[in-house]
């Protein structure tokens, strides 16, 4: 007991240190976008040949200039070599495939004339066989009209072949609509076979 006393004594001693210390704070909202006021006041008092600097500054931290170590590489290096001649060569290739583009270029413009060359072409000889089909029908139509009024009776007489024999179909039956009969006028086998039987006993 004696030991949650003396720790409940010193919680309530740091508790009124503290509370001399904090007082109330006003919080500032964030607005997305908008620069906070404490950033404007550090802008403001920093010039901007400071700011190239300072960035200057970190990058150097970040990353190192080895001038120094450039100039202990000897010059004869076999891998600096290798990278140079790796470079000349592609330039080589690059100005290789420059060229070849522009022959490729150069070729493709020749087979497009001598495409639109056959399309036109094809084309006269599509008008050309348009040409003669027409002549073709127009001799056909100057053909005797004797044919065609015997071709005209023909086409007459499989026509009425085909007029009677649709009509022979329909003739047989005769469709009749449903019609709805209240309960107390139907016929029902039951009255039928009484009726039938009244009758018989009539006629014996």
């Amino acid at each position: 007991m004696s030991m949650t006393t003396g720790v409940s004594d010193t919680v309530i001693a740091i508790r009124d240190k503290l509370r001399d210390k904090i007082g109330q704070t006003k919080v500032k909202r964030y607005w997305p976008g908008k620069v906070p006021e404490w950033a404007d006041d550090e802008i403001e008092d920093v010039a901007p040949s400071d700011i190239r600097s300072s960035r200057e500054a970190a990058l150097e931290k970040v990353f190192p200039r080895h001038e120094q170590d450039v100039a202990i590489v000897r010059k004869d290096d076999r891998r600096l070599r290798r990278l140079a001649e790796s470079r000349i060569d592609n330039r080589e290739e690059v100005r290789a495939e420059i060229v070849s583009t522009i022959e490729e270029e150069a070729r493709r413009q020749e087979g497009l004339e001598l495409e639109e060359e056959e399309n036109e072409n094809a084309l006269a000889e599509r008008m050309r066989l348009i040409k003669e089909r027409l002549l073709q029908r127009e001799q056909e139509e100057a053909l005797p009209q004797e044919e065609e009024e015997e071709e005209e009776e023909e086409e007459e007489e499989e026509e009425s072949e085909y007029e009677t024999d649709s009509d022979e179909e329909y003739t047989g039956v005769a469709m009749m609509k449903p019609m709805f009969v209240p309960k107390s006028e139907r016929d029902t086998i039951a009255d039928r076979e009484r009726l039938e039987a009244e009758e018989q006993a009539l006629e014996e």
